[in-house]
């Protein structure tokens, strides 16, 4: 599988195996949440954040889309 720039897979790095886009952005989400929460953002606050990011997403792939 290639891992090209209209691949649904990611890379961790070199050496790593090549893992579902949709993992990787969990695992992005997660570690960004954690980090909000360090920095002493409400958890409503990230929920909005996460609402508003999920719905860029889903843009960007309605315009992907033929």
């Amino acid at each position: 599988m290639s891992a090209g720039p209209a691949s649904a897979w990611a890379s961790l790095g070199e050496g790593c195996d090549l893992l579902p886009l949709s993992s990787a952005l969990e695992i992005a989400k997660a570690a960004y949440e954690e980090a909000l929460i360090r920095h002493g953002m409400l958890p409503a606050a990230i929920a909005v954040v996460h609402a508003y990011a999920e719905q860029n997403l889903e843009a960007l792939e309605a315009e992907e889309d033929p």
